[in-house]
């Protein structure tokens, strides 16, 4: 507690970033650790909050998307050397089809926490599964890629793109996180909303496109329909879209955030 309540007041003067927050915590504090960062960040954003409400057990708010109730299997990365590719919008991608089955797409199950195990379960199915958000391969390099956190961070986009084209052209689907709501901080990233499946590609009269089935329905052919689609835009270098399902009634528009690596089942 002390350590964290140190942490936060440190990080608050600049005199330390987050990223030696991080590794210097991890070493003191035995829950979780992607609980010990959303916990941080909660507290470091509530300064009428008492670090014991978060760190002598965990705090109520914690949801992080349903990730805490998810078993995560580390190691066993995928460090292969993913090839560049061109990212004007004049280049058209090629044409992927959906890399999953419509038939072994994973129905919304009445949780609304679930769309991450959801996602999971769909491409485990394909023979693959992903690490937990902060896990790290041998070269240290994350398995999250997180485009997009209210502001674009544009490394991460081309980083991300890449990834999902050098998957899609091995058959392999990728789940990706989306933000729908504005504000929104319940998950670890403070941005995502929602989890979908990314399972293929192509290029259309509005552009080059990422397809994806979206758990967030209980019937098949609207969680699997090919209009499912997030556009990149590259001079935003957002990637973003409206597929065919509505909440409350209105279209909502997903905004790509983070792109969660695989490894082999």
């Amino acid at each position: 507690m002390h350590v964290a309540y140190w942490g936060v007041q440190e990080m608050t003067s600049g005199n330390i970033t987050w990223e030696q927050f991080e590794n210097w915590f991890f070493f003191f504090y035995p829950f979780h650790m992607e609980y010990t960062l959303w916990a941080i960040n909660h507290l470091a954003n509530s300064p009428e909050s008492r670090p014991e409400n978060y760190f002598n057990v965990k705090h109520i708010d914690y949801d992080v998307g349903g990730e805490t109730n998810i078993d995560f299997k580390e190691g066993g990365y995928d460090e292969s050397v993913i090839p560049n590719i061109d990212m004007s919008q004049q280049k058209k991608w090629e044409t992927i089809t959906a890399v999953i089955p419509s038939n072994k797409f994973v129905k919304y199950n009445g949780d609304p926490s679930a769309c991450l195990k959801l996602a999971k379960s769909m491409i485990e199915q394909m023979g693959y599964t992903i690490s937990s958000y902060l896990a790290k391969d041998s070269y240290g390099e994350k398995q999250t890629i997180n485009l997009y956190d209210g502001k674009v961070n544009n490394g991460e986009v081309v980083r991300g793109i890449n990834y999902l084209h050098h998957a899609l052209a091995r058959g392999i689907p990728v789940v990706v996180g989306v933000d729908y709501v504005e504000g929104y901080t319940g998950n670890i990233d403070n941005t995502t909303d929602h989890f979908i499946v990314v399972v293929g590609m192509g290029n259309d009269l509005e552009g080059n496109y990422f397809q994806y089935y979206d758990p967030a329905t209980t019937v098949t052919t609207q969680g699997t329909s090919t209009q499912n689609r997030l556009y990149f835009n590259s001079v935003t270098n957002k990637i973003q879209g409206q597929g065919v399902l509505s909440r409350d009634g209105n279209k909502v528009t997903y905004t790509l955030t983070m792109v969660r690596k695989n490894k082999k089942k």
